[in-house]
């Protein structure tokens, strides 16, 4: 029984050129997400500088800056884990941050965590 016959180095050459472009477009997008995490403040620690993305005091959308940045509006004091609300938000930074001047909490899935910041 004949073996099969190789293809065409053209289809070949097609079949690479898709697996390298099929590559590159997975790697862009893993790079973009890593990159945008950077900025979001689950990723903010004590030192970190952000600022707000609007001013919905509900829903700030805090981002990650330099703290050289013409655009740093607060400077985070301390990232306590956990769920906090209310008072208990005002009274862990009290706590922790010494001189904190405004707490920012968030929750993402079981992911909950609170910032207490203050002026940059």
């Amino acid at each position: 029984m004949p073996g099969a016959a190789p293809e065409p180095p053209a289809k070949n050459k097609k079949k690479n050129i898709l697996r390298v472009v099929g590559v590159v477009i997975a790697l862009a997008v893993i790079g973009g997400g890593w990159w945008a995490s950077q900025s979001d403040p689950a990723a903010a620690k004590a030192g970190d500088c952000v600022e707000r993305g609007n001013d919905d005091d509900n829903n700030p959308e805090l981002k990650i800056v330099e703290c050289n940045s013409d655009t740093a509006e607060y400077k985070v004091l301390a990232k306590i884990e956990g769920k906090f609300i209310g008072m208990t938000a005002q009274s862990k930074c009290e706590d922790q941050a010494e001189g904190f001047k405004y707490a920012y909490t968030q929750t993402q899935g079981n992911d909950s965590f609170l910032l207490c910041l203050d002026d940059a």
